[in-house]
């Protein structure tokens, strides 16, 4: 488990079986809530496409790419939250 949950909280726990070539990626919302300087946000679907649309990258390239195009798209914007990646590739 990630992260730390109030008490009381309900989640299931499950399996995922990841095939070769498969990627996880795991963020904290400072990633999907980043602002451009017109307050719109990052936002998940930006995310998907950029991840799906780089499915040939391996685990470092694809965190960069990603941190590098929030940088990018938040520029000129004071960003107040966290941004955490893990990205990995089952070979």
């Amino acid at each position: 488990m990630i992260g730390i949950l109030d008490k009381g909280i309900d989640y299931e726990v499950g399996e995922v079986t990841l095939d070769s070539g498969d990627t996880m990626v795991f963020y904290t919302d400072g990633v999907t809530e980043a602002q451009d300087i017109n307050e719109e946000e990052f936002g998940e679907d930006r995310l998907e496409k950029l991840c799906s649309g780089n499915v040939q990258l391996d685990s470092k390239e694809l965190m960069k790419l990603i941190a590098d195009s929030v940088i990018e798209f938040s520029t000129g914007t004071s960003q107040y939250d966290d941004i955490t990646l893990i990205v990995g590739k089952k070979g």
